[in-house]
């Protein structure tokens, strides 16, 4: 199976630019989000746990919506 995907440039050029980096957006997301895990997981007891954990939620809720 193939896909196409279609500009009318130059348009269109900003939907191409995000077309052609998306994956590399989606993989540093995931990134982010692992190291999101391991600071929870194995780093020190801090004030700012609440907000990773909240910020890992809110990344997993966004990704969610795009799968």
């Amino acid at each position: 199976m193939k896909a196409t995907l279609e500009f009318n440039l130059p348009d269109d050029k900003l939907e191409l630019e995000l077309a052609t980096i998306a994956g590399h957006m989606f993989s540093t997301i995931c990134e982010v989000d692992a190291l999101l895990r391991n600071q929870l997981k194995h780093g020190n007891e801090t004030k700012d746990r609440n907000i990773m954990e909240r910020c890992r939620h809110e990344l997993a809720d966004i990704l969610a919506r795009v799968q």
